[in-house]
């Protein structure tokens, strides 16, 4: 403020630490004031703390395990100490001279900072509320700004050459001090800190640098490193492992021991979060491209949370084709609480656009592909209509997963995904998991999940932590044998508008299918690529079959027979109007049905 030629006071407030002067217990914070004001020679700072020893400092000293002065602190039963373990067991930090004059000081910043500005007056590290006043004034409207600078340092020039005492070489402004200290660290590279402080600070920075990219990670159309690389060998994680195991430890505890009564630490209830948990949650952030994900107990219940963003008198519109798990929570719970649902046709974006109503849809919510059709809505297009009308957009990617489809590349607010299927693999874990890009949104979803205990267990956590290893390969496994995967890939690598007759919907979901789902071109074999006869039978016959008729597709049956190998056929019925159900059971016995 004092560099743009306007004088800057500051009152600054924090929680309770410090004791009123014939107090015991903490009521104010270390309260400091800064000045500053602009002079001839560069604007001169000053700042003081109204306590008598910072915060920060009782936690240095409790982690190097060394005494603080004598007289700065008192401990619960109000006496002075100099073991900062007894001040942050109940006790308080004095005021900066022992008196009435530094409480009422500290009281002036209280107030200032406080009540002024619609602070917590009580409670207020429980409430992660505390206040700060900034007073920015312009010297114009007292006198004019330049003669102000030149008295300003007619001031400063005298306390500077004041008639010193004997032994003293120099006076020292408050400005000159700091800046001198400053420079002394930039030269040697280097800022002194209590080692076990440092640490801690480093996990710390890793957990901000995490959430640090806010939306903007959103923008990002791929990871720094290779979908596969960051599947086996996650980025650095916030939870610091003593033992630097290769895979990752299973904390299977329900609490957490912590510094002190006062003092928290990283992890003290399960349910609040839990080692694991953040090691899986930060691997899936980093898939998905977002700021921050949670894991929760199943697919569902990371679904009813995303519901729970709905206030009352809110409104959801839903597709017409989606899993029966959300059709009964979207027809049955979802409405108890006061919210309306409309169900359409995702598919056509000018029926999705019908169905929001701004003011009132807080939430779309989309399946692509559809279960059980199959059917491509166009989330880009989806995306904008919700945001035009205020609204969320939450999309459940259980199908492709980050590795073939990432919504929130897309415009998507919230990625859902049941990992129960592909992410857990070996069929003994349910879990569920939602993706956002905005550290904000990201807090009311933990926040829900925290208060509904919604949380996935830590052996859960371990086992999905251990099936992201092998996703990849499951996934592949999965295309060579004829299933969704092979679907997204075989459309996106044939590409043939032959295919298609004139007016046949597949045009635009080939090109969205292309699009999003291109990291699938190249990874299939020529093993892989043996099963897309299926694909052209399955997009002819299922979108055309009144326009395309259905002789074109059946010459092709035994190429199927044939180049389905290592699949096994488990049953095949006709359903009305002559279409039939092929049935195929692959080995890894993952159920995918083509209509023929």
């Amino acid at each position: 403020v004092a560099k743009q030629g306007l004088i800057g006071i500051v009152f600054a407030q924090s929680p309770e630490f410090v004791a009123p002067h014939g107090a015991k217990q903490a009521v104010f914070g270390t309260n400091p004031i800064a000045i500053g004001i602009p002079a001839e020679q560069g604007p001169v700072v000053m700042d003081m703390a109204t306590a008598a020893y910072a915060w920060f400092g009782l936690l240095e000293a409790k982690t190097a395990g060394r005494p603080i002065p004598g007289d700065v602190a008192l401990d619960s039963r109000g006496q002075p100490t100099s073991d900062p373990n007894e001040v942050l067991s109940g006790g308080a930090i004095r005021v900066f001279d022992r008196s009435h004059k530094g409480s009422n000081l500290a009281l002036m910043v209280e107030l200032l900072a406080g009540p002024l500005v619609g602070a917590a007056v009580a409670d207020k590290l429980e409430q992660r509320n505390w206040g700060n006043l900034l007073l920015a004034v312009d010297p114009e409207l007292l006198g004019d700004a330049d003669v102000i600078r030149a008295r300003t340092q007619v001031v400063l020039d005298r306390v500077k050459h004041a008639e010193r005492l004997p032994g003293v070489d120099e006076i020292l402004l408050p400005s000159e001090r700091g800046n001198r200290l400053a420079q002394q660290r930039i030269s040697s590279g280097m800022v002194p800190i209590e080692a076990n402080l440092y640490n801690n600070l480093k996990v710390m920075a890793s957990k901000a640098d995490a959430g640090s990219a806010g939306k903007a990670a959103a923008g990002t159309s791929a990871p720094q490193l290779k979908l596969q690389t960051l599947l086996l060998h996650p980025a650095a994680s916030a939870v610091a492992d003593p033992y630097h195991a290769s895979g990752p430890p299973l904390y299977q505890t329900a609490t957490f021991g912590q510094p002190s009564a006062t003092e928290g630490g990283q992890f003290d209830y399960t349910r609040s979060g839990n080692p694991t948990r953040t090691m899986l949650e930060e691997q899936w952030a980093a898939l998905e491209g977002g700021c921050r994900a949670l894991a929760f107990t199943s697919g569902m219940a990371a679904l009813a949370v995303a519901t729970k963003l709905v206030s009352v008198g809110g409104h959801i519109v839903a597709g017409d084709d989606i899993y029966g798990g959300t059709s009964r929570l979207l027809a049955a719970v979802v409405p108890a609480g006061g919210v309306s649902v409309s169900n359409v046709d995702m598919a056509d974006i000018s029926a999705v656009k019908a169905a929001i109503v701004p003011g009132k849809t807080q939430l779309v919510m989309v399946e692509s592909p559809t279960n059980p059709r199959m059917q491509i809505c166009d989330i880009k297009a989806i995306a904008a209509a919700a945001h035009a009308a205020g609204a969320l957009m939450c999309v459940d990617n259980s199908f492709l997963t980050p590795l073939y489809q990432r919504p929130l590349d897309l415009g998507a607010d919230i990625s859902m995904t049941s990992g129960t299927k592909y992410i857990g693999g070996h069929g003994d874990t349910t879990l569920g998991m939602l993706a956002v890009c905005d550290a904000e949104l990201g807090k009311k979803l933990y926040f829900l999940q925290n208060a509904e205990g919604a949380g996935l267990a830590p052996m859960d956590c371990w086992l999905a932590l251990r099936g992201l290893k092998t996703v990849r390969a499951g996934s592949l496994g999965f295309v060579a044998a004829g299933g969704m995967g092979c679907w997204c890939a075989g459309v996106a690598l044939l590409g043939r508008a032959s295919l298609f007759c004139s007016g046949c919907p597949c045009r635009a979901r080939l090109k969205l299918v292309m699009a999003w789902c291109r990291r699938v071109v190249g990874e299939a074999t020529a093993e892989q690529r043996s099963c897309w006869w299926l694909v052209r039978c399955c997009c002819c016959c299922c979108c055309c079959r009144w326009r395309c008729g259905w002789s074109a597709a059946w010459p092709t049956r035994g190429r199927l027979r044939s180049s389905l190998r290592g699949t096994r056929w488990c049953a095949s019925s006709t359903m009305p109007g002559g279409r039939s159900i092929l049935v195929l059971t692959c080995m890894q016995h993952r159920p995918v049905a083509a209509e023929l």
